[in-house]
């Protein structure tokens, strides 16, 4: 009986020993895995604070505006500022006294030479005026 309680000393020692080698190898293992996972979280904070933070984009899916008030408005009218290179055609505003409407059919030929107001001294080419209304 005694050499058997020997043999399952020696047995539980050596189930022992067995048992503590592999818990220091997976302690070990577990160690090197925490170190690597706190370097990479160290390399993200310094990245994190290297770089501008960044709010996340607002996204706006609908927009419902009841009223509107208007401060001041300015129109401005810039007319004076344009350039006229040709004028053609007639112009009427309110009552017109002074002259006939053109008649239907007035050809080229019929129409009255005018020449550019202001200039006596120089020659100035002569516009020929003519209307024709659609048919």
């Amino acid at each position: 009986m005694k050499l058997e309680l020997n043999q399952g000393w020696t047995m539980l020692k050596k189930l022992r020993q067995m048992l503590l080698r592999e818990w220091y190898r997976q302690e070990k293992n577990l160690r090197l895995k925490l170190a690597e996972l706190e370097e990479r979280v160290h390399e993200l904070e310094m990245r994190q604070a290297s770089e501008p933070a960044q709010p996340p984009p607002v996204v706006i899916e609908q927009l419902s505006i009841d009223r509107v008030i208007i401060d001041r408005v300015e129109l401005n009218n810039n007319i004076g500022a344009l350039g006229i290179r040709e004028l053609s055609g007639m112009l009427n505003v309110g009552a017109n006294y002074g002259g006939a409407a053109p008649t239907k059919g007035r050809s080229a030929r019929d129409a009255p030479t005018v020449s550019p107001a202001g200039s006596k001294d120089k020659p100035q080419p002569k516009y020929r005026i003519h209307f024709q209304e659609p048919e």
